[in-house]
């Protein structure tokens, strides 16, 4: 189910591709299915913490404290 082993700082819910998306001070965003709760896949690139993420069809963009996008 839906644990994590950080604080989530940024979060969505992706009803169009059913996902629940969130993004922490590990350094990464975690795609977790809304059917069964089971992580999906985790997205590494920032050098900080995420601190916001937009989701809209197949398109996914993420902002960290790393001051990238």
């Amino acid at each position: 189910g839906l644990k994590d082993n950080g604080e989530i700082t940024a979060l969505q819910i992706d009803f169009t591709n059913n996902l629940l998306i969130s993004g922490g001070v590990d350094k990464t965003v975690k795609l977790w299915s809304l059917n069964d709760f089971r992580l999906v896949r985790t997205l590494k690139g920032h050098d900080g913490k995420i601190t916001c993420l937009q989701a809209r069809g197949e398109t996914l963009i993420t902002g960290g404290q790393d001051k990238t996008v």
